[in-house]
């Protein structure tokens, strides 16, 4: 079941999978979890926290199964360019974590 779109113009989904991330054209690889995504963006969790405004790329490393039995739909990509639009410190007892919003971008046709 899709989430409500709030400020979004599209739906989001829930759907947990590993990730990592990198700011474009660097080598250096950061492990997250992918919460959710849309035609538009995603949301991840990560221990390191991007800037917002930084070009990322992100890849899927492995989907994990969705609770709510729900195929995948429309914007789930397993390797993407996107900026990082925002980000916020979430209280984890013990350790600093990061939920950051990411837009894709789109190709120029």
């Amino acid at each position: 079941m899709p989430e409500q779109k709030g400020k979004r113009n599209c739906d989001r989904y829930d759907q947990e999978a590993l990730i990592s991330w990198s700011y474009f054209n660097t080598e250096n690889f950061f492990n997250a979890k992918l919460l959710n995504y849309g035609e538009s963006g995603l949301c991840f969790e990560s221990e390191i926290k991007p800037q917002p405004g930084a070009g990322l790329y992100i890849r899927l490393e492995k989907l994990l199964p969705n609770l709510s039995g729900d195929k995948l739909h429309e914007g789930f990509r397993t390797v993407t360019l996107g900026e990082a639009r925002w980000c916020k410190k979430i209280g984890v007892i013990g350790s600093h974590k990061y939920i950051t919003g990411i837009k894709y971008y789109e190709p120029d046709y």
